[in-house]
């Protein structure tokens, strides 16, 4: 069971709210009659920071160069945020249905897995996969501890379709699988290998 922090928030305490940057800042004076200051981000019950200051003057200072700098971090992350979407958006126009992508997984072995791309939805974000066999060494993987795979487009293992979420030049495949990224050269190999002969 999760438990929430309740805030301290001090007895007569000087209450200013940014916002923008989802924070906010409370004034009072300490038991010893210094100036101090407390500090909480969000809906956070922990306090970001809470300190005492040799002056009032010197709090307020703290106080705008903090807010300062948490405002200065927002504006970087909206930017790489802007960024990153526009890559994944740019490398998603580049995707197109056929395409195969390659996915290794595994524990002491490395196990491949295909998958062709069948479907895009209108949006572009999302993907239709169906699973495709490997075969190694130019024939048909059978009893092989290890070997060199390759995909064999259209030749579809089973009904199954997984609809996922295209994230640029790759997907999630599952929480165990992990991510199966674009494979350029389709008749390029990718190692196997398995315990089971």
């Amino acid at each position: 069971m999760r438990t929430t922090t309740t805030r301290y928030i001090p007895k007569g305490a000087e209450e200013s709210t940014f916002d923008d940057i989802k924070v906010t800042v409370y004034r009072f004076n300490n038991p010893a009659g210094e100036p101090a200051a407390i500090a909480y981000k969000g809906r956070s019950g922990k306090a970001a920071w809470r300190f005492k200051f040799a002056d009032k003057h010197k709090r307020d200072e703290y106080i705008s160069k903090y807010v300062m700098n948490q405002r200065h971090y927002k504006q970087e992350a909206e930017k790489e945020k802007a960024e990153r979407k526009a890559k994944e958006e740019e490398a998603r126009k580049s995707i197109k249905v056929g395409d195969i992508f390659h996915n290794s997984w595994g524990y002491d072995q490395t196990n491949c897995d295909f998958y062709q791309l069948v479907k895009i939805s209108p949006s572009g974000k999302t993907g239709y996969f169906r699973p495709i066999h490997g075969k190694g060494n130019g024939e048909a993987l059978d009893n092989a501890m290890s070997a060199k795979l390759k995909a064999c487009k259209d030749d579809f293992i089973g009904e199954e379709i997984l609809s996922r979420r295209l994230n640029g030049k790759w997907f999630k495949v599952d929480d165990v699988r992990g991510h199966a990224s674009l494979v350029k050269d389709p008749e390029k190999q990718t190692f196997y290998s398995s315990w089971y002969a």
